[in-house]
This record gives C-alpha cells, sequence and structure tokens, in this order.
C-alpha cells in the first residue's frame, strides 16, 4: 500500500469546492482516497477496499490506484480480482515493479513458482534498491534451487541492509551448502551475536564447527540449539551428526529417533539412522 500515501499527498492541494457546490470527481476522489486511507491504517479492510474502488472508478487510468485496489483484495483473501486489479494497472504502467511483485505472490501461492520467479525477477530489476522485491525474489530462487542466484540476491540483500538476520541465516545455510563450513560459521555467528534466541542459527552453526573439525565448539553450539528449540526435528537431527562426528553412536541413534518421534516425516533424521545401521553392522565393524 505504499502508493496509497502517495496518492494522498498528490491530491491534498485539491481547490475546495464553493459553498453548496457539487464536488468535483477529482474532490470525490480524494474524498474516498483520504477514508480508505484511514480505513486501512485502523486495519478496516473491506471499508478500505470499498473506498478505493469508488476511487479507481472515478480515475480509471491511474496506475497507483489500481495497484492500491489488487494489494486490498489480496489482503480480503480474493486473489483472483487482486489479480485482474494487478495486471490493469500494469497495462497503464508497464514498468510499475511493486505490480510485477504482487502478480508474482498470486502465481507463487498456486505452485507456479516458474512464473513467480520471473515476476519477481522484473520487480527486482526496475526496483533494486527495494528490500522487499529482491527479499521476494531471494525466496522463490530458493524454493526452485538456484542457490547461485538466490546467494547474490541475499547479499544484495544484506548490502542494503546489514541487519537483516533472515537474510544472513540464509546465506550461512548456502555456505553449507556448498561446503564453505568457515563462510557459514561468519554468517551464522552474525546472527547469533545479533539475537542470543535464534535456535536454528546456533544448529547451523554447531553443524558448520562440526565440518570443520572443531567438535568443541560443535557441542556448545549444538547444545544451545537444543536447549532453545528442543522439539525440533532439524536441530535434534544435527546433534545427532555433532554426536556421530564424536563416534558417539548411541547418542547420535537417540538423536535421531527423538527427531521422527518429534516429525514422522523428516527424512534426514530416517536416512541417518539407516546409514548409522548400515555402517555398525558392516563387516569391517564385526
Amino acid at each position: 500500500m505504499r502508493q496509497v500515501q502517495l496518492a494522498v499527498l498528490l491530491t491534498a492541494f485539491a481547490i475546495l469546492p464553493p459553498a453548496g457546490a457539487e464536488p468535483s470527481p477529482a474532490q470525490r476522489r480524494l474524498t474516498h482516497v483520504k477514508s480508505g486511507w484511514n480505513a486501512y491504517q485502523e486495519g478496516r479492510i473491506v471499508e478500505a477496499l470499498h473506498d478505493y474502488t469508488a476511487a479507481v472508478e472515478l480515475s480509471p487510468d491511474d496506475p497507483a490506484l489500481w495497484y492500491d485496489v489488487g494489494c486490498l483484495h489480496a489482503m480480503n483473501h480474493e486473489p483472483e480480482p487482486a489479480k485482474a486489479a494487478f495486471e490493469r494497472a500494469l497495462r497503464l504502467q508497464p514498468r510499475l515493479a511493486e505490480a510485477y511483485d504482487g502478480l508474482g505472490q498470486y502465481y507463487e501461492l498456486r505452485g507456479n513458482f516458474a512464473v513467480a520467479r520471473e515476476l519477481y525477477a522484473t520487480a527486482a530489476s526496475l526496483n533494486p534498491a527495494n528490500p522487499r522485491l529482491v527479499r521476494h525474489l531471494s525466496r522463490i530462487l530458493l524454493q526452485l534451487h538456484e542457490e547461485p542466484a538466490a546467494r547474490r540476491a541475499l547479499q544484495d540483500l544484506v548490502a542494503m541492509d546489514a541487519s537483516d538476520m533472515t537474510a544472513r541465516y540464509l546465506l550461512g545455510l548456502l555456505a553449507l551448502r556448498a561446503g564453505q563450513p568457515d563462510m557459514a560459521i561468519s554468517e551464522f555467528r552474525k546472527v547469533v551475536e545479533h539475537d542470543p534466541d535464534h535456535a536454528q542459527a546456533w544448529s547451523g552453526l554447531g553443524l558448520a564447527y562440526a565440518r570443520i573439525g572443531d567438535l568443541e565448539r560443535a557441542s556448545g553450539a549444538i547444545e544451545h540449539a537444543r536447549l532453545l528449540d528442543p522439539e525440533s526435528a532439524g536441530t535434534l537431527t544435527n546433534v545427532g551428526i555433532v554426536a556421530a562426528r564424536q563416534e558417539r553412536w548411541d547418542d547420535a541413534r537417540a538423536a535421531w529417533q527423538h527427531a521422527l518421534a518429534t516429525d514422522p516425516q523428516f527424512s534426514p533424521a530416517a536416512q541417518n539412522l539407516k546409514t548409522l545401521d548400515a555402517l555398525l553392522t558392516s563387516p569391517g565393524r564385526q
């Protein structure tokens, strides 16, 4: 709804009609926008949508108003009218980045990630300084497993806002997947220094320390994660991995069994248990 306030400001200096005169379309539009903006600010979405719809009927060639109507339809759980409004905004202003982003969300929610990716990429290219647009692009790139491109987008986010801990956490995960535990440690440490209760970052930190063979720090980090979130299947699986690195097989098994008790569908824990059983029953260990 960034465009809403702009619409108010652009019309704030409209000339008031003489006493008793009929308000002009521009003045009625202003009244609807002001009323709609106030309703939106107070969380009265249906009323805001009613006012903005009335405003756009008076100014049907205003792309910013169509974008606002699309946002309000989306907030009101009306995806098809939202899509139509965003498309109308783009016909009127083909370089309106936020409307591409709105359409991207429509397609993402319907599982059409390839189309969403292109729409998010267009939005971010038109307004690369908008963190929200870049954040949506990075999210869909991760969903599509386009990790190098996701990493570049996340790095752009951190460059725009060094305090974006979600982006830093995701960069840490990508570094782990890329076999760069030192870089992962750097990102995860920044996250836990900013937010000491970030259980997932502590868990990732434990795994990264284990990858470089620093098992003492790995144990400390993963135990901290477990204390913060004792029922997380992901954290419990990492507890087992750190234990396995230390050849504490019973502890590893217990952690993975606990993970599966928490989430029976959590495949990494199940796969680790199978690998452990195969290892401990191999002929070389008999």
